[in-house]
């Protein structure tokens, strides 16, 4: 096994190690924003509802 072979996998391995923490990170923003909205919305509208 070569070096360049390893430095190629491990640098295959981080960058997709970092892509999927990424992804995840973005994902829980975006549901996070997301929750955030419906829920002011709800309670904007059970607010004036009242």
């Amino acid at each position: 096994m070569n070096l360049e072979r390893l430095q190629y996998a491990w640098w295959n391995l981080y960058t997709r190690d970092l892509f999927l923490r990424g992804s995840e990170f973005l994902v829980r923003a975006f549901l996070g924003a997301l929750a955030k909205f419906f829920l002011t919305g709800i309670l904007g509208q059970l607010r004036h509802g009242c």
